[in-house]
């Protein structure tokens, strides 16, 4: 699958890269987090069942609804400012720069019509080959490949001249920038589910500071923002969790995995007997069956008066089951019941799911090297020193 990295300038250290890096990055961070639920189906394959396919297509549709909102929103605020530099645009050593095809209005409407239709196959997978779990596993691993190679292309194009043109474009500089970014986020938190949007977002900045001030500088009511951060914790605590919850299961399916119990329930032909759901968060999941989302799930959430999250987080504690009868034991030298052993996972979930009420500013916990997010934006900061 497509490496997914990127680099230069931290976020809000360069105005003119933040407008195109901020959405961008975004959309990066999502697609990272695509590949990993589908590297972990691919290693799960066999105990994948219909509701965890069902939790991965909500997922997806999800990533739809962000992606497209965030490229029209580029097309509305950020592209018209270039367009109009765009035969301007000189070397410097003032001779007509020359531009790709892709940067031009009709090379732009031409891609992102294709990132769309990439985005409608991934989430057709689902009815490919109705009740063959592998079939729509391989077929979705494929629609992402496809998805990620476009879309990355995509953004290497227009990050490599967009950010020196709005820097030409916008003579106020800063202000200006800020202008255009309250509007991109306006648009988006007027969407359905829009501060579900908006709360997916704020994923790419890490720094606690410079999310805060975000938050600040594009929300102004106090209501709103407190409202606000309820969603991030609801996207935190389902949406972006989903995918480390699938890493978790693939990474430990070899120890969990129990060749007899292989032998008595599965044949050549089929998968069938896959009934267990691999990763649940209960009622707290923003990612409903079919359009649901943020707003239609809060009846299982409960929140004290200050904003902390109360009883409810009983409901979102990720159940890992193995396809095993209680009474069998889990490999290893600390050997132990399944029943004790899902309990002990309860426990520690439980802990890690904890969020305080400043979380809105806390900083993502670190990848691996190979899945690593930063803050750092999709343009090399050195072209514009």
């Amino acid at each position: 699958m497509p490496a997914v990295a990127y680099f230069g300038a931290r976020f809000g250290d360069k105005w003119y890269v933040d407008l195109v890096a901020l959405p961008h990055n975004a959309i990066r961070c999502q697609l990272r987090a695509a590949f990993i639920i589908a590297n972990a189906l691919g290693k799960l394959a066999l105990d994948v069942g219909e509701a965890d396919l069902a939790r991965v297509y909500a997922w997806l549709g999800t990533l739809d609804r962000f992606v497209a909102a965030l490229l029209t929103a580029e097309d509305r605020f950020v592209y018209p400012l270039v367009d109009a530099n765009l035969r301007k645009a000189k070397t410097p050593e003032g001779a007509q720069l020359h531009l790709p095809e892709l940067l031009s209005l009709r090379g732009r409407d031409v891609a992102k019509t294709r990132i769309r239709e990439l985005l409608a196959d991934a989430r057709k997978t689902r009815d490919v080959a109705t009740g063959a779990t592998r079939a729509k596993i391989n077929a979705l691993r494929f629609a992402l490949d496809q998805l990620g190679a476009n879309l990355l292309d995509y953004f290497a194009a227009m990050e490599k001249f967009v950010p020196k043109l709005l820097k030409k474009a916008l003579r106020n500089g800063p202000k200006e920038k800020d202008k255009v970014e309250k509007k991109m986020f306006e648009y988006l938190y007027a969407q359905p589910h829009g501060a579900m949007l908006g709360a997916l977002l704020l994923q790419c900045i890490e720094s606690r500071s410079r999310r805060a001030e975000f938050v600040n500088r594009n929300i102004r009511k106090k209501n709103d923002r407190a409202s606000f951060k309820l969603h991030v914790k609801k996207v935190e605590a389902s949406h972006m969790r989903l995918a480390l919850a699938f890493d978790d299961v693939a990474n430990k399916y070899e120890r969990r995995f129990n060749m007899s119990t292989f032998v008595k329930h599965y044949d050549a032909n089929t998968d069938g007997y896959a009934q267990e759901t691999l990763a649940m968060f209960g009622d707290m999941d923003i990612n409903a069956e079919g359009e649901g989302g943020a707003d239609a799930q809060r009846g299982g959430d409960q929140y004290s008066d200050d904003g902390e999250q109360g009883a409810g987080m009983d409901d979102d504690v990720i159940e890992v089951l193995a396809e095993v009868t209680p009474e069998e034991v889990v490999a290893g030298e600390d050997a132990r019941t399944l029943e004790e052993a899902l309990a002990a996972e309860e426990a520690r979930v439980i802990g890690d799911a904890h969020i305080s009420d400043t979380r809105i500013g806390d900083e993502a916990a670190s990848a691996s090297p190979e899945h690593a997010v930063g803050e750092g934006q999709a343009v090399d900061a050195a072209d514009y020193t």
